[in-house]
């Protein structure tokens, strides 16, 4: 999970990120999401917005997430890394 004012309103957002296909063996993996931006509401709560509306759509092993500003334009960006797949940066 990565905190930072995504969609600068002056509160905090949450990306969450998920799957795992190293788990225990008898079990197998789970994969069944492609990640999560909530919208932090000014009071404590989050709102979820739709991986087509907020552009999180992370497939794969996500395993970090990083919340930067990597061109420096003011906005944030995060950055996934994934195993066994190359590293996402998502910009707006």
């Amino acid at each position: 999970m990565a905190l930072a004012d995504y969609d600068r309103d002056g509160n905090v957002d949450l990306l969450v990120i998920q799957n795992d296909f190293a788990p225990v063996p008898t079990i197998g993996r789970f994969d069944g999401g492609l990640g999560a931006l909530f919208r932090g509401e000014g009071r404590g709560g989050f709102s979820f917005l739709e991986g087509e509306r907020s552009g999180v759509i992370i497939p794969g092993n996500a395993r970090d997430v990083v919340a930067t500003d990597v061109d420096l334009d003011g906005e944030v960006d995060w950055i996934v890394t994934r195993g066994n797949a190359t590293t996402l940066l998502l910009t707006k």
